[in-house]
């Protein structure tokens, strides 16, 4: 065994089993075991998210984003190391960013949509027709789902970069 040169650390005396922590702690075998634990563990978490969605389209980019933040949501309410301060604005952040999201993507459930008529045109296509005053209605129904999406990328974009500590 080598000798150890330092003796204490800020006044506390290093034991062995200070050393022995250390070894098997930093050991490079111990940390790919490490690794690979924590890759099995969030392969069992993506696997439903990845297995649902298999046409990789748009609501499937929209449902990434929202699993990413909710986990990023987690990591900040459980972070022990960063002053409680900026902790407790990110995850302020992080949840009017969520907020937003929901309410683009689900937005009937926050929003009243008129009900619409669908009628066959000449071509084989078809139109919606609305009932008197509804119109107005749907136009509103629209402003506000994009209101919201504009909101979520605006607050994301400003926000975003401090998320990832």
């Amino acid at each position: 065994m080598r000798k150890l040169y330092v003796k204490e650390i800020n006044g506390d005396k290093i034991t062995m089993m200070d050393i022995i922590i250390d070894k098997l702690a930093y050991n490079p075998l111990v940390l790919f075991i490490l690794k690979c634990l924590r890759f099995i563990k969030r392969l069992f978490i993506w696997i439903p998210l990845i297995w649902k969605q298999e046409n990789w389209d748009i609501a499937y980019l929209y449902d990434l984003i929202e699993f990413k933040l909710k986990d990023i949501l987690v990591a900040l309410e459980d972070d022990d190391i960063h002053e409680e301060k900026g902790v407790k604005r990110r995850v302020r952040q992080v949840k009017i960013c969520l907020a937003y999201l929901d309410r683009y993507r689900n937005w009937p459930k926050y929003y009243d949509y008129p009900d619409v008529e669908w009628v066959p045109t000449e071509d084989g296509c078809y139109t919606m027709k609305y009932k008197p005053g509804d119109k107005i209605k749907a136009d509103e129904c629209h402003d506000y789902e994009k209101f919201n999406y504009d909101m979520f990328w605006k607050r994301f974009m400003q926000w975003h970069q401090g998320w990832w500590v």
